[in-house]
C-alpha cells in the first residue's frame, strides 16, 4: 500500500514531530518528508502554532484501519488524550492522520481541504515524479533525524542501520 499521511505538533513541536517520524519508522524504513512548515491552529483559538508536515511511504504490513490505530497510540505516547472529546478544539502533542492509503499510484483522490496540506501534499507528488504544478511554499523548518537534515524541502529519510 502506499500511504500518505499528514503529521503536526504545536506542543513541543520540533521534539514532536522528529518523534512522531521516527516511531512512523516501525512502519517502512524509507519516510518521504515534505517541507515542514510553521501554521496557526485551525478549528481552535491557540498562541502556540503548529509544525506541520506531509509524509508518503509503502508497507504491507498493516492495512490502513490497524495503521491509524498504530498511530493513535503513537499520539497518546507523545501525549495526546484520545478520550478527551473535546481533543480536536486543544493543543496537540501529535496529531498523525491517513491523508490517502492507495494500492496503485495511478489515481488519486480529491486533494483534502485543509490550507496547509494541500501544499505539502502536491509538493510531494511532484517530488515522486507525477507532472504538477507544485505551488510556492513558505519557507520550511530545517530538523534532524539519525544526521539527516529535513524540512527545507521535501527529501527521503532512511531508519538507521545499527
Amino acid at each position: 500500500m502506499h500511504y500518505f499521511l499528514s503529521i503536526g505538533s504545536n506542543l513541543q513541536p520540533k521534539k514532536n514531530i522528529i518523534l512522531m517520524i521516527e516511531q512512523l519508522f516501525q512502519f517502512s524504513s524509507r519516510l518521504l518528508i515534505s517541507k515542514v512548515i510553521l501554521t496557526k491552529a485551525e478549528g481552535f483559538e491557540s498562541k502556540n502554532h503548529f509544525l506541520n508536515a506531509c509524509i508518503y511511504f509503502e508497507s504491507d504490513v498493516l492495512k490502513a484501519a490497524e495503521l491509524k490505530e498504530r498511530f493513535n497510540c503513537i499520539e497518546t505516547l507523545l501525549g495526546r488524550d484520545r478520550n478527551d472529546p473535546q481533543r480536536t478544539h486543544k493543543d496537540h502533542p501529535a496529531d498523525i492522520d491517513i491523508i490517502w492509503a492507495l494500492e496503485k499510484l495511478n489515481y488519486f483522490p480529491p486533494l483534502p481541504s485543509e490550507f496547509y496540506i494541500r501544499p505539502l501534499l502536491l509538493e510531494l507528488l511532484g517530488f515522486l515524479g507525477y507532472p504538477i504544478e507544485t505551488p510556492t511554499l513558505e519557507h520550511g523548518v530545517s530538523l534532524e533525524i539519525n544526521q539527516q537534515t529535513f524540512g527545507l524541502n521535501a527529501r527521503w529519510i532512511i531508519k538507521e542501520k545499527l
